[in-house]
């Protein structure tokens, strides 16, 4: 996280606990003293609710940040040329909002605070993700790893041509046995080729095979360990900090994989199985792959926010690290801040050959 006290503003983002991504909570600005200026952060997305984040910079007075609580804060739905919602102020700088965006439509955002000019800000919601998913079983059981090379493979394997046209980000949530909980894997890969290189870790990925010795142990009920599959073309493919970020197509070009037959897969050193030899995890255990379409506008800000974040965090010169700070990517009109929107579905990872799978493997929280 970045964190700073004095002459800097907050955005933010609840990218976690109401969207998918792990919380990026502070973009700065240096600024002259003076008006305070209004601050946004929302991401528009499919579920019910939306959430917006409203604030103005330090150098606003107290008497302008009680006045931004009395802000009209609506979005129109311009391909339906009507009112989508009304923000309405919660606590602190949180506005939320009942509505779903509907893919593929054209949104504008428009806040209106006494003494302040509009801010207003356009985002396009993209279409909910249509990747298509196989499963890939293995063709026989094997207790060593040289029986089960070349081509024993077991697990979920995506269509490469039926990705987006668009960015695509890629995240692993998986359960945590000390808490119990589902938290977001720091480390990612895949067969794809063309992924965005831009957090990458400097290392590859180790682990080939599911069975003795491996993350994804699946044990028969009966007997030993036997090795039932393995992500080989993923194996010593690079590993990126938490999420994968495929370009939009003319950005990077064709997508292509090492899979064959047009598929790509996705695998990562800490990843837990979904199933046991009893079949499918309880759904509080039970982790997924989450595939995210995002706005353009969206795409560009959490990107540069992420670079940006990183940059501080290593930086040996904390305070020559901020004076050479430059402004995060904005698309709102009259402040600053981020109005984008995304979509997502998510698939299981894997596949226990012992278990029962959902023949519908992609679906929308």
């Amino acid at each position: 996280m970045i964190s700073f006290d004095g002459h800097f503003y907050s955005v933010y983002l609840l990218l976690l606990a109401v969207f998918a991504f792990p919380a990026c909570e502070r973009v700065t600005d240096l600024r002259p003293e003076g008006n305070g200026t209004v601050v946004v952060a929302c991401v528009l997305t499919q579920e019910e609710k939306q959430i917006l984040r409203l604030s103005l910079t330090d150098q606003a007075s107290a008497m302008e940040n009680e006045q931004l609580k009395k802000a009209v804060v609506q979005v129109y739905d311009e391909t339906e040329m009507r009112l989508a919602g009304k923000f309405a102020f919660v606590e602190n700088n949180r506005w939320e909002s009942n509505f779903a965006a509907i893919p593929l439509h054209n949104y504008r955002l428009e806040i209106d605070v006494d003494g302040l000019s509009r801010v207003s800000a356009r985002t396009t919601m993209p279409d909910l993700p249509q990747i298509k998913a196989v499963i890939k079983k293995p063709v026989k059981e094997t207790e060593t790893i040289e029986d089960a090379f070349p081509d024993n493979e077991a697990g979920i394997r995506f269509q490469t041509s039926s990705l987006p046209q668009g960015a695509v980000w890629i995240i692993r949530k998986d359960h945590n046995p000390s808490s119990g909980e589902l938290i977001i894997c720091e480390e990612i890969a895949t067969s794809l080729l063309n992924v965005d290189p831009f957090n990458l870790t400097g290392s590859n990925l180790r682990f080939s095979y599911i069975g003795p010795g491996s993350p994804l142990d699946i044990q028969l009920p009966s007997g030993p360990m036997v090795i039932t599959a393995f992500y080989r073309y993923v194996q010593e493919q690079p590993l990126h900090n938490v999420y994968l970020r495929i370009p939009p197509v003319w950005e990077g070009g064709e997508r292509e994989t090492k899979d064959p037959d047009d598929f790509f897969s996705v695998a990562g050193d800490s990843f837990t199985s979904d199933y046991d030899w009893r079949g499918l995890k309880e759904e509080q255990e039970r982790g997924y792959l989450l595939f995210m379409s995002v706005s353009e506008e969206y795409d560009r800000f959490l990107k540069e926010l992420l670079i940006e974040e990183r940059n501080i965090e290593q930086s040996k010169d904390f305070f020559a690290a901020l004076f050479k700070h430059e402004n995060i990517f904005s698309n709102i009109e009259g402040g600053t801040g981020i109005f984008g929107s995304y979509s997502q579905a998510r698939s299981f990872w894997n596949y226990g050959q012992f278990a029962e799978a959902p023949l519908h493997l992609l679906e929308t929280p």
